[in-house]
């Protein structure tokens, strides 16, 4: 899992706007937000846990380290005869019909 410095948010915000977080990285899966917390050189970064942007406006540069959320899957478990239990993940973009 890499830490990209200077990265553009640009594509991570519905406006476009140009600006950029000090550090960045993509996890996939809970192992990676796990891995990622453990490591002792972000533990006083501020933290951004970002998904696909739409609802983000930024006012300029993010001083922290940006986690770009990408978890996804869903899985569905029956309950009982009316509900069933569904768990999607956090980085899930639209769901299939």
């Amino acid at each position: 899992m890499e830490i990209l410095s200077n990265y553009s948010l640009k594509q991570f915000n519905t406006f476009g706007l140009e600006v950029k977080t000090d550090s960045y990285c993509k996890v996939t899966s809970i192992e990676d937000i796990k891995g990622l917390l453990s490591r002792p050189e972000i533990s006083n970064f501020n933290k951004l846990v970002l998904g696909g942007g739409s609802n983000m406006l930024f006012k300029g540069d993010f001083h922290g380290l940006t986690i770009h959320n990408c978890i996804e899957g869903i899985t569905v478990l029956p309950y009982d005869k009316d509900y069933v239990l569904v768990s999607a993940g956090g980085g899930l973009i639209g769901m299939p019909l």
